[in-house]
């Protein structure tokens, strides 16, 4: 039997080999919760959401239909769990308070163990850095293609120590072997070896019984030195999907990605279920948020959407002289133009070396590689970007390490014509289908208005939600496929073409 079919085995037989999760209850405790949440289509700004919109955003998407909140019991606390034997009857119940249940599961996981830190230094050894997501992927990876699914005895809950999961492994030639239980705690021990941070989940589905899975930390995504948003970015184009799968706290704004072997990638589709309780790993710990690979162009290629990381220029193109004609590719001055920034501003980049959405200057630093240097503000901001083969996307990172895009604004009227806004959109990054008629109206479920083209050039559009209570004011990518701005309120919003 194949791996592929092993690991969809094991979501079957679950009912078997976790009965701690199985129909569990909560006895005498109030919990607090975590939303899921999807990071779709176009870019990330959910750190603009409020707590509410958070919760709407959840409850609206399809993609999260079965899959409830996280509860965070206390360690005082007592889970009502039955004891599984032979198959998902349970044969008698048995209480265990929270506490019990993070002690074993920290026992479990064994960071410091030499032989799970000697292992998970082999695995990330090729992406040199400190708890980057590449590293993360290595790992995920490496577990999902190699582990073999084998259920517990009848009437029996066993957690291998990560070690004893990784020496079987060795034994049968394999990666790993065991239920869904010890592979979240070999997950989460290989991340916890490098600094990441994790908490595994137990979660409970009256119809495949129960189930456990490890999640890391990606970070605070409303902090200003925050990664969550670049390192969602960098999942979307490694694993060339659109959509990853996080637990986003509503009051914290922490942000959790899912590790799940049911899922395809890191980030990929949650178990539903009908309970999901998180126990927090080694949380005496201060949480360590993730970082992007130490030099962007680890970031991998592959087809994305124009609000996505653009393709970069290889660095084999041949260099051309100073004189050369504006927007052929390679050339020194394709960067001169008018951009649509990725904060939604407008930003315009003249001949004379000078740039304006504040003051700034820029140079080019390396004509092979189309490498140009942003300097805003006298060293406030200083953008280090490559320009695109068709010189109409940059993308790089400022001394922050914050993500930064840009897409060129083509001559009046745009590649898109005056109606190029027409068709139906992904609002936000959530999908919530907003739909653009010909006839200057605008809908989306609950609310209706109309729109506007406000300025030619730019491909500027302003859009009148319910008689005023909304107002969009947005550009047009040069793709026509992406939209950008802000409304009234000074919310960011954003529009991806479906």
């Amino acid at each position: 039997m194949s791996n592929r079919k092993l690991l969809l085995l094991g979501i079957v037989l679950i009912t078997v080999e976790i009965g701690i999760v199985a129909d569990f209850s909560l006895i005498g405790s109030a919990a607090a919760s975590d939303i899921p949440f999807v990071f779709g289509e176009g870019p990330s700004n959910a750190a603009s959401y409020t707590s509410a919109q958070i919760e709407q955003a959840s409850i609206a998407s399809p993609d999260l239909t079965g899959v409830p909140a996280i509860s965070t019991p206390p360690d005082s606390a007592t889970l009502d769990f039955p004891v599984v034997g032979g198959g998902s009857t349970p044969q008698g119940t048995t209480e265990k308070k929270v506490a019990d249940l993070k002690k074993l599961f920290d026992s479990r996981v064994e960071p410091e163990n030499s032989k799970v830190h000697e292992k998970a230094l082999v695995l990330v050894a090729k992406y040199p850095g400190d708890r980057t997501i590449d590293q993360i992927s290595s790992i995920y990876e490496y577990l999902k293609d190699g582990w073999h699914y084998v259920g517990d005895p009848r009437g029996v809950n066993n957690f291998f120590w990560a070690n004893e999961t990784l020496n079987v492994g060795e034994e049968a030639n394999c990666v790993g072997v065991g239920d869904c239980g010890d592979f979240a705690i070999l997950m989460s021990a290989l991340i916890e070896s490098i600094g990441g941070t994790t908490r595994i989940i137990l979660a409970s589905n009256n119809t495949t019984g129960g189930h456990a899975y490890a999640e890391v930390y990606l970070g605070l995504l409303n902090d200003p030195n925050s990664q969550v948003n670049n390192n969602i970015d960098w999942l979307k184009q490694k694993f060339d999907t659109d959509k990853i799968y996080t637990h986003l706290d509503t009051d914290t704004r922490d942000v959790w990605l899912n590790l799940d072997w049911s899922a395809d990638h890191p980030g990929g589709s949650f178990y539903p279920g009908d309970k999901h309780i998180v126990l927090s790993i080694r949380d005496t710990y201060q949480k360590t948020p993730l970082k992007i690979p130490t030099s962007y162009q680890d970031v991998p290629a592959s087809s994305v959407s124009s609000e996505q990381e653009p393709v970069l220029p290889s660095g084999n193109e041949p260099a051309e002289s100073e004189g050369a004609s504006v927007g052929t590719p390679g050339r020194m001055q394709g960067i001169v133009g008018t951009w649509s920034w990725f904060n939604g501003v407008t930003v315009t980049i003249n001949s004379d070396r000078t740039v304006s959405e504040t003051t700034g200057t820029w140079e080019l630093t390396d004509a092979q590689k189309q490498s140009y240097t942003l300097n805003w503000n006298n060293g406030r901001y200083i953008d280090k970007l490559n320009l695109s083969a068709d010189c109409n996307s940059l993308a790089g990172y400022n001394q922050d390490g914050t993500y930064v895009t840009g897409h060129k604004i083509l001559s009046t009227g745009g590649s898109c014509g005056v109606q190029g806004i027409v068709g139906t959109w992904s609002w936000f990054s959530v999908v919530v289908p907003v739909t653009i008629n010909s006839d200057r109206t605008i809908s989306e479920p609950g609310n209706t208005g109309t729109w506007e083209l406000t300025d030619a050039q730019k491909q500027s559009y302003t859009l009148n939600w319910n008689n005023g209570q909304y107002i969009d004011k947005l550009n047009l990518s040069a793709d026509c496929n992406s939209l950008a701005g802000y409304n009234q309120d000074g919310t960011y919003v954003t529009g991806q073409r479906k």
